[in-house]
């Protein structure tokens, strides 16, 4: 894996119904893994690439939230938390190859970390065996920008989540490249930026800040430089009241024409041909995200 140390990893793309919206995936051409289970009650289907992933992720036992062994606020309660306000990215990943190293990183510049989490969980590999991935989590949540908390995430048996069989989708998608987070009001979240991702990685552009991360962009922007990016789309429900918040994941594809053909059939799909080459996805239909998917 070429990621690095706080590069985007996975966005959690919240939903309610987690069949349905990994069903919308798989008619825009992508390939979500089967479905797995964690601990604390939700569920998730993963679409691989070979730095990063998007997580979709629902609540499935209500129980098991409440029950919750790792007893914070993020993770399950954070999702099902998170729906009350409507679907979309609750949380961001980020990559981390040793987790107490990062983690220290992150609170020298001023984050708070609110301790570590680890965990199992059991894998279904497409031959069939079964292996058992070991992950450590180190959670930043930022109390004032709730959907701004993020995580550090260690896979410690990679080759369990990043399988080559996983990777390849008929529209030819191999990559995040860029998460879109919407801030009415810019200035008040630069701090944070630099908290997680040091002063270096951060650089104002018209309508707020770009982060340069190890593994894509992160593009914070208010809403009118939101609405330019992605012509044409509105956005996601409940995002005014989520803000600070993600509201778009931009993927890229090595075969754009490949993924402009499913795309076609969807309605509300805006497709921009010649040099801009990107297909906009209505937020309406991936699951709370406007889903940029560019050559």
């Amino acid at each position: 894996m070429a990621n690095a140390a706080f590069g985007i990893e996975h966005p959690l793309v919240t939903v309610r119904d987690i069949a349905a919206v990994a069903a919308r995936y798989e008619a825009l051409g992508f390939a979500p893994r089967p479905l797995g289970r964690h601990p604390w009650g939700t569920v998730n289907r993963l679409v691989m690439f070979a730095d990063n992933f998007i997580e979709l992720i629902a609540v499935e036992d209500e129980a098991a939230i409440e029950a919750d062994p790792v007893g914070g606020h993020i993770f399950g309660r954070r999702v099902r938390d998170s729906l009350k306000l409507g679907e979309g990215i609750s949380l961001l990943a980020l990559h981390s190859k040793d987790v107490a190293a990062d983690e220290a990183a992150a609170v020298a510049r001023g984050a708070w970390s609110a301790g570590r989490v680890e965990f199992r969980r059991a894998v279904r590999l497409p031959d069939g065996s079964e292996d058992e991935a070991v992950v450590s989590l180190a959670v930043l949540p930022d109390d004032a920008h709730p959907r701004l908390g993020v995580f550090l995430c260690q896979q410690h048996k990679p080759h369990l989540v990043w399988n080559p069989d996983w990777l390849a989708h008929p529209n030819g998608a191999d990559a995040i490249s860029a998460v879109t987070v919407l801030a009415p009001e810019p200035a008040a979240v630069a701090g944070r930026l630099r908290q997680v991702w040091g002063a270096a990685a951060v650089a104002e552009q018209p309508g707020g800040w770009r982060v340069e991360t190890a593994g894509g962009l992160l593009h914070v922007l208010d809403e009118e430089a939101v609405l330019a990016r992605f012509p044409g789309m509105r956005l996601p429900v409940g995002a005014g009241r989520r803000a600070p918040c993600g509201v778009a994941i931009s993927v890229h594809t090595a075969r754009f024409h490949a993924a402009v053909v499913p795309a076609m059939r969807i309605a509300g799909v805006r497709v921009e041909e010649g040099a801009a080459r990107r297909i906009l996805v209505p937020a309406a239909y991936a699951g709370g995200v406007i889903l940029e998917i560019h050559g």
